[in-house]
């Protein structure tokens, strides 16, 4: 996220032309290869692939986060006690809820197969923090 915007009250996103504009697809799961706590995991990407893909029913474009002015406040002084008020780090992280209609089975989306699914997105979270304990802005859909 930019700096706020008093006047609108909110950030405007960072780059939100290449990420968050039109998008119609989400990408809801990535399944990695490896050790699990009950020892190792490989499906064979032959067979199953590794991610799952929601073509959305309206296109999702979000380019400005719209946060009260003492809100901001309260995150910006987080961001500094956490020292990085000037960092690159992440400055929010966004938690979809979506609804699955239905299964359509495998696809390729950007270039590797997924198993594809038709949905809704039905609301939008963005938290300050990884643990998403602190809200910053919601919307349903």
């Amino acid at each position: 996220m930019e700096r706020y915007d008093s006047s609108l009250q909110g950030f405007p996103i960072v780059d939100a032309d290449k990420n968050l504009l039109g998008q119609k697809n989400l990408q809801f799961a990535n399944f990695r290869y490896g050790l699990t706590p009950c020892g190792g995991y490989d499906l064979g990407d032959g067979n199953y692939p590794s991610t799952a893909v929601l073509a959305l029913s309206s296109p999702l474009t979000l380019t400005f986060v719209r946060v009260p002015k003492e809100l901001a406040q309260r995150y910006l002084g987080w961001r500094e006690s956490q020292g990085i008020a000037t960092s690159d780090k992440r400055q929010a992280y966004i938690r979809y809820r979506i609804r699955i209609d239905g299964y359509e089975g495998i696809k390729s989306f950007e270039g590797m197969n997924s198993f594809s699914f038709r949905g809704k997105l039905m609301r939008l979270d963005v938290f300050a923090d990884q643990e998403m304990m602190l809200p910053l802005y919601n919307q349903l859909f």
